[in-house]
This record gives structure tokens, sequence and C-alpha cells, in this order.
């Protein structure tokens, strides 16, 4: 019975020992010894697993394997050695890998040291050909001076004849991206249009415009038609009191009656000359007076026809006698009274503007071209043209005419074409943004304007590789639509992804590059 409790003691003992055991080889110091010491001798003996020559694990060694530089991550602040043996960023990894470290007491691997020299330089890849000759500015496979078969020798990395390819552009995180902002768009297939935009005005067709003025002075008496007024060819506009239209009547009227008194003397004459019975000498000077009346006669109707008046009146004229000042004023065209300066009783003269009229339904669009963009206008080509302020509508017409001359201060030329207005809803002046149509609309390739950057002589966009990495490719562009969507012509295909946002830091970068100052590889 006495032996009961000192054997209840000794289990008690036993089990203590036996937690305090499990609880060390269950500890941090007991691993961490344990890695150091036996781990680590054990991947030093097995030659396949580490490499004893550069002291760091096989799947690590970079030395040997240079392989794995594009596969592993590396620590780029510390000269590109593995990040997985990188002592400085991850002090632990020295006893749980076994590295043997630099003798200087730097605190890197021995053979991966940067303070000693031995750091990795980057993987460098070969840039992707973008299929761009270099030496003639073009697509290789549009390149009629390179023989057929260089578009395949050029690809090889020691051929600088044509070959010159741009630099990836790698953040140095991928999560940069989202910092700076870089957004993407696709590629779109769309039909798309060539088109010239310009400023423009409106004014109204010469053709059928008329400026209207009472051609002889006198006082305006009554004026029948005001702004707005519809009028038709020959309707009276209003009538002037002139004292010279009353003169040239009475002249027409003395001159007809001289003439048909020259004109019977010339038959008596002529008929006594006949029987010899007058002199041939007085013939001869009845025939000049009736040439000098038949003169006299013309300058006196051509007097009253220029300032108005049909022949028919002129015979009512003669007829009834009539010598009153009244002058009608006509309008010469269709249309409506677009201005009017006629005051009843104000005086007027021979040039003084009375009324405007216009035939609205068509009008004149004076658009100013740049002199580089003349070449490719023509006349027949479709205009649109949208009034500043009320873009929301339209007004189609067509090229009639191209200037002939480049204004020395815009170094524009002026471009005229025919727009429809038959609801007469356009002005004349009025300035907004016409819209040539340069070729038909066609099925192509198209872009964010902005994810097109320039780079030398060339255009480039910025492909989406992977995370934080973006390849260049250089690109033939066309015009640029009223959407702000420029056409590729060639480089991009429907339904790759472009940089937009941001692809003007990627262009920075590749400049930089070329200094030695970018994150491109």
């Amino acid at each position: 019975m006495r032996s009961l409790p000192r054997l209840l003691g000794l289990a008690a003992v036993m089990v203590a020992l036996a937690a305090a055991g499990l609880a060390w080889f269950g500890s941090e110091r007991f691993q961490d010894w344990f890695v150091r010491e036996v781990a680590s001798t054990s991947d030093r003996t097995r030659s396949s697993d580490y490499c004893e020559e550069h002291g760091v694990p096989e799947a690590y060694c970079t030395r040997c394997h240079p392989d794995l530089m594009k596969t592993l991550e590396l620590c780029v602040e510390h000269g590109n050695l593995p990040e997985a043996i990188c002592t400085k960023c991850d002090p632990g990894a020295e006893s749980r890998l076994g590295l043997i470290l630099c003798p200087q007491g730097h605190g890197f691997p021995r053979e991966f040291c940067p303070d000693c020299g031995k750091s990795s330089p980057p993987p460098v890849e070969p840039a992707p050909d973008d299929g761009w000759c270099a030496t003639h500015q073009l697509p290789e496979e549009f390149c009629e001076a390179c023989p057929p078969e260089h578009g395949q020798a050029r690809r090889q990395p020691d051929d600088t004849r044509c070959y010159e390819p741009l630099p990836l552009v790698r953040l140095r995180r991928p999560e940069l991206a989202r910092t700076i902002g870089i957004q993407t768009a696709v590629a779109t297939l769309v039909r798309h249009t060539h088109e010239l935009e310009a400023n423009a005005e409106t004014d109204f067709d010469a053709n059928y415009f008329a400026e209207i003025t009472p051609r002889m002075e006198g006082y305006l008496r009554v004026v029948r038609k005001d702004l707005g007024d519809p009028v038709e060819p020959g309707e009276v506009l209003a009538i002037i009191d002139s004292a010279a239209v009353s003169t040239a009547k009475s002249r027409l009227i003395s001159a007809r009656a001289a003439l048909e008194l020259a004109r019977a003397s010339f038959e008596r004459i002529r008929t006594l000359a006949s029987r010899d019975a007058v002199p041939a000498k007085q013939e001869l000077e009845a025939r000049t007076a009736l040439f000098q009346a038949e003169s006299e006669a013309l300058n006196a109707e051509r007097a009253l026809l220029n300032v108005g008046f049909t022949p028919e009146e002129l015979d009512q004229i003669v007829d009834e006698k009539d010598t009153s000042g009244d002058l009608r004023i006509v309008s010469p065209i269709a249309g409506t009274v677009v201005a009017r300066h006629a005051v009843i009783g104000e005086a007027v003269l021979p040039t003084t503007n009375l009324f405007s009229v216009a035939d609205t339904r068509r009008m004149w669009l004076w658009i100013d071209v740049y002199e580089a963009q003349v070449p490719a206008v023509a006349v027949g080509q479709p205009v649109r043209f949208r009034i500043l302020g009320a873009e929301a509508t339209e007004f189609e017409g067509r090229v009639t005419w191209i200037g002939a001359q480049v204004d020395p201060t815009t170094r524009t030329t002026k471009v005229r074409a025919e727009l429809n207005n038959a609801d007469g809803l356009l002005r004349a002046k009025q300035f907004g943004q016409a819209s040539i149509q340069l070729a038909a609309d066609h099925a192509t390739v198209v872009v964010p304007k902005e994810a097109v950057q320039s780079l030398d002589t060339t255009h480039v966009v910025f492909l989406p590789m992977g995370p934080g990495e973006y390849r260049p490719q250089r690109v033939v562009i066309g015009e640029t639509d009223s959407s702000g969507r420029i056409e590729i012509l060639w480089g991009v295909r429907a339904g790759d992804q472009v940089v937009t946002r941001g692809a003007f830091l990627l262009n920075s970068e590749i400049q930089k590059e070329r200094l030695g100052a970018a994150c491109c590889e």
C-alpha cells in the first residue's frame, strides 16, 4: 500500500517530462534548429537538390540554370537575385534553405552578393517583331524595296537591315497599372467614312440672289413689298417718280415721230428719183436723214429698256403720249424679300440698294479647308453641315467649287458647297462645322484616338501582354471620324485590346528607355 503513492508520483513526473518534450519538439526553436542542423545538412549532401558550388538550393541557382531568371520572381532591389533566397527581404531564408552567406558580412548569399559585384543581370528576352520595316518606314509585307525572302531573314536578331524591335514596357509591380489609371479598349470593326472637318459659313446662293437698284435717280413714291414677302419675276416692288424717266419718255415720243417723218420723206423722194423727177442727190440726203432718225429712235428706246420698260410698254408710251415720271422697280427673280432699304419719299440714285431678293430653297456653304487638305477634296463629294449650338440638325449637300487661291493669313482655301434648304431652316452668315466625305464608307478597324501615340516618325499602340506588361505595336493610321476614333489600316486586328488611358505614359517609358532610365525590357 505504501508503494502505490510512489508509483503515482513517478507516473506524474514521467507525464510532465513527456509533455515538456513534446512542447520542445513543437516549438519554433526546435524547428529552426532542425532546419539548420539537419535539413540544411541533408540538402547540402544531396547534390541533386542543393548546389554546393553556389551555396543555394538547386531550384534557385540561376548561375547553373540561367533559364530560371525567366520563371522565378526576382528581387530587383537587391541585384535581381531570386526573391526566395534574398536574405535582406527574408532573413529566415538563410536557415530555412541552408544558404551560405557572403564571407564579407554583407548578408547576401555568397555567390549572389550585389555588394561584391555578383548581382545578376535582368533576364533579356528578344523583343517581339511587330512586322515593321524600320529601314523604309512601312510594314514589311508592303515593302517593295526589300526582297521577298528578307521578310523572314530580317527576323534574326543579328539582321539590322530592317529589324528594329521596340522594347516591352514592364511596370515594376503589376498593381501600378491600377495606380496610374491604365485603361484598355477593344479595337472594333465598323463601317468607317473618311471625312474632313472644317469651319464653314452659310450664304445666299448668288445664282438665285438679286440686289435691286432703281437705275435712275428720283424720289421713292410707292413701296409695295416688305421683308419676307414672296415675289415672282417681274413683280413690282416699288415706284419711283423720276424726272429723268419723264425726259426719256418725251425723247422717245419725239424720236418715233421724227422717224415716221423721215421714213415718209424718203419713200416720196425715192419714188420721184425713180422717175428722174428729182436729182439723185436728194434721194441720198433723204436716206441719210432716215438713218439718223432710226438711230435717234433706237437710242431713245434703249434708254427706257435699260431701266426696266418692255418693248410693249414703249409702244404704249408712244400711243398714249405718256410723259409721266413713274419708274416701276421689279424683281428679276422669284424668291423672298430678304432685305429692304426703301423708304417712301427718300431721294434715290441709280446705285441705291432698295431691296434684296433671294431664293432660300438652296444655300451656299463656304468651307475653310487648310491648304494641305485641299488635294483630297473634289467636286461632287457629299457634305454635311452642323450649325454651332444646334449640332443635332444636319444639312446635306455637295461640293460645287474649289478655290484657286490660299488666304495668306489663315492658309486656307475656300471650298463652296450647295446645301438643300427646302425647310427654310438655314440662314445666311451662320457659322458651323462642315464634314466633307472624302471616300465611300467601308469596313475597317478603329481604336480610340488617345490609344495612338507618336514615336519618332511612326505611330504606336500598346497591347497588354500580361499583368503589368505591354507591347508596343507600330501601326498605319487613316482618318479620324467625328466620334474621335482613328482608323487602323495595319497593325491591329479587330478584337485586340489596346491601352487608351495611360498610353502616353507607356510611350514616355520607351522614350526614357532610349536614355537608359525606364522600366522597359
